[in-house]
């Protein structure tokens, strides 16, 4: 069955967009348009019909024949002269003269003469243009792609003429004249489409029929009677469906059915095989793969949503597409770098000699040339130049490494070693001064002019009265429980300014050894907070005193009586409980938990189950805190069982420096005894607070079950 399709005029395509794939003739232009889906009027795909090739010139007419002898006159063998007719001669030969000198009746015609002899036939007239014609070669229908063929010689053939190659009227291709060799016959055809299937050594060939030229209008005829008819039944509607494949070669026919919804002009559930599909796929790729099209004319009734479509038959398969061949492969690529070396010398310029290794992975040189180093050293003086050898390298994508040749490097000069600058006028001096202040008063802030590098503020009450009081550049009274302020100055050869003073040393809830009198107090991931010279020593512990990781492991006591646990045991050693009051095993490490993150407001929870008896809640961590400039931060750390709290401690951490923030790390430990009975219980360790960044790290949580 030969391939159907959509017939519309230039105005009709102006408006209709064809479906992905859809082939539309335009009767106006002859011009093949293939729809994409979205592209209003399609795309054009083929060239129009060529025009009408001119009428061969009319052959010469043939020269006249040699006019045939005159026949014999016939004679006359009687004259009768009615009245008033006068003969002369009176025996009806040579020229006979009628006198008419009155009315009267006419004589009898004579009988015709014989015809004369055909004159000969004139010359043939030249022959007009010829195009059936017939070949034998053997060829394979195709809807794509060039042919040659064998045809007549002498014939009118030109390129870019439409001609049809047939073998039957089932089985034909078409296609436009590449080239035509008159002399010998040979043809070659590009080849646009085809119908039906199979290889053959008989075909006819011609011209593909033209459009004719449209006639002229005629004339309009009168307007007939105006009488509305009966309405007729409803008509049907069609349609052409397609499938779709890439392959490089055709494909085997589709079979099976697919259901054609018109509302969205849409094929889907195919149900045949051969690869085929309702959507076109992505292309695959890969050289001279083809897209091949199954198209089939549908019609229903007008009612139909939807249409099976049976592809068992009466369908036509065409290449639409093809991809381009693989091209060559490019030539290997070469890698390439500069391989530089530098060295400090007094002018003129250094020369530079000898071979060294690249390495390609590192872009390490190896064995640079003497005296000239893989990078910028110091200059060994002032006024010495820093030089640069620089050498191009180029290898196989392959190498590995690659030897300098250092005798063609490019030598440039990149720096110089001046001299020292002169010495700059002396800068301010920083100085400090102390002050013992009851409580902890806020300062007014300002500053403090005294005369000299020697003065202190004191008698200034810019900072508030409570300020007004001696000051000096060291803590006047380390034994007082006042609260010890401080103050920055800056001399400046003449005056010192003090700027508005802030609290030196902090005191947090009941750590109030924490001051700046304490010395070096180190609490960081892998710190510890350090009583005496106590060390974890396996289960036991050396020294005496205590000691606590940040970790979660501890010391305490001395080398004979002692708690310890190493982060796998906890461990009583010496007489810490009489052990006439303890059963067997009866100390048990239930459960213990410790995270090395920093988290913002963290907690650590151990969830654990347990018979009646008092355990012992070991918590530990470390408190980061970054108190702003002028703000005092108050936090908290709880020890909760479930909902119920068993341990709280209030921390403070007054900053009173208006333009530096104030960083703490501070340990914290807690051991409580609860008492619980049978069950299940979450033991949790928080803090809060706010206003600050504050963060707690290496928060542990050891919990001990005792019976007694």
């Amino acid at each position: 069955m030969a391939t159907q399709f959509r017939n519309l005029s230039s105005s009709q395509l102006a408006s209709y967009t064809p479906l992905a794939a859809e082939p539309v003739y335009n009767r106006d232009t002859g011009e093949l348009i293939i729809g994409d889906g979205t592209t209003t009027g399609g795309t054009i795909v083929g060239g129009a019909t060529g025009a009408i090739g001119a009428t061969g010139a009319t052959g010469v007419t043939g020269a006249t024949g040699i006019t045939g002898a005159t026949g014999a006159a016939g004679g006359v063998t009687q004259l009768i002269a009615g009245t008033n007719i006068t003969l002369s001669p009176t025996n009806g030969l040579g020229t006979v003269t009628i006198n008419s000198s009155g009315g009267g009746g006419g004589g009898a015609t004579g009988a015709t003469g014989a015809t004369g002899a055909t004159g000969a036939t004139g010359t043939p007239g030249v022959a007009g243009d010829r195009y059936s014609t017939t070949s034998t070669t053997n060829l394979t229908i195709a809807s794509s792609g060039t042919i040659t063929l064998t045809v007549g010689t002498g014939l009118a053939y030109s390129p870019a003429q439409s001609v049809i190659i047939a073998n039957n009227g089932s089985n034909y291709m078409t296609g436009t004249v590449d080239t035509y060799n008159s002399g010998t016959g040979a043809m070659t055809v590009i080849i646009t489409a085809s119908t039906g299937s199979g290889t053959y050594s008989s075909w006819s060939v011609n011209l593909a029929g033209a459009v004719g030229a449209v006639g002229a209008t005629g004339v309009t005829g009168a307007t007939g009677l105006s009488t509305t008819g009966a309405t007729g039944p409803n008509g049907n509607k069609y349609a052409t469906v397609y499938l779709y494949q890439w392959a490089s070669t055709q494909p085997g026919d589709p079979s099976g059915v697919s259901t054609w919804t018109w509302s969205t002009a849409s094929n889907a559930s195919y149900t045949g095989g051969n690869g085929w599909s309702t959507t076109v796929a992505a292309n695959p790729g890969g050289a001279l793969v083809k897209l091949w099209v199954a198209a089939k004319s549908i019609s229903d009734v007008g009612s139909a949503t939807t249409t099976s479509v049976d592809w068992s038959s009466g369908f036509s398969v065409s290449a639409y597409g093809q991809n381009g061949e693989t091209g060559a492969t490019g030539i290997t690529g070469l890698k390439t770098a500069k391989a530089i070396v530098y060295k400090w010398s007094l002018p003129p310029a250094p020369s530079i000699s000898g071979t060294s290794t690249y390495t390609w992975a590192s872009g390490a040189i190896t064995s640079p040339p003497s005296g000239w180093d893989t990078s910028i050293t110091t200059a060994p003086s002032s006024g010495y130049t820093l030089w640069s050898a620089t050498a191009s390298l180029q290898d196989s994508s392959t190498a590995t490494t690659t030897s300098i040749d250092w005798t063609s490097a490019q030598i440039l000069s990149i720096g110089y070693s001046g001299n020292d600058g002169a010495t700059g006028p002396n800068g301010s001096s920083s100085r400090i001064a102390y002050a013992r202040i009851a409580g902890s008063p806020t300062p007014i802030s300002g500053t403090v002019t005294t005369s000299g590098g020697s003065s202190y503020p004191s008698g200034s009450a810019t900072w508030g009265a409570s300020f007004n009081t001696t000051w000096s550049g060291s803590d006047p009274d380390p034994s007082s429980n006042n609260s010890l302020f401080q103050t920055y100055g800056v001399y400046n050869g003449t005056n010192t300014v003090w700027d508005t003073p802030f609290l030196a040393s902090l005191r947090v809830g009941q750590l109030s050894a924490i001051t700046t009198n304490t010395g070096t107090l180190t609490i960081n991931s892998g710190g510890y907070l350090a009583a005496g010279d106590a060390e974890i020593s396996s289960t036991t512990m050396t020294g005496a005193g205590a000691k606590i990781y940040a970790g979660g492991t501890f010391a305490m006591g001395n080398t004979s009586t002692n708690i310890s646990f190493n982060g796998t045991q906890m461990t009583l050693n010496g007489n810490v409980v009489a052990t006439g009051n303890l059963n067997t095993n009866s100390v048990t490490v239930l459960e213990s938990a410790t995270t090395s993150l920093s988290l913002v407001n963290p907690f650590q929870s151990l969830l654990f189950a347990k018979s009646a008896a008092p355990v012992i809640v070991m918590a530990t961590g470390t408190l980061n805190l970054s108190v702003p400039a002028s703000t005092t931060w108050v936090g908290i750390i709880e020890v909760y069982r479930d909902t119920s709290v068993l341990y709280q401690q209030e921390f403070i951490a007054p900053n009173g420096d208006p333009d530096i923030a104030l960083s703490v790390k501070v340990p914290f430990s807690a051991i409580i005894e609860d008492t619980i009975g049978s069950g299940s219980y979450t033991y949790t360790i928080q803090f809060s607070g706010s206003g600050v960044t504050a963060t707690m790290s290496f928060a542990s949580l050891t919990l001990l079950e005792v019976k007694r």
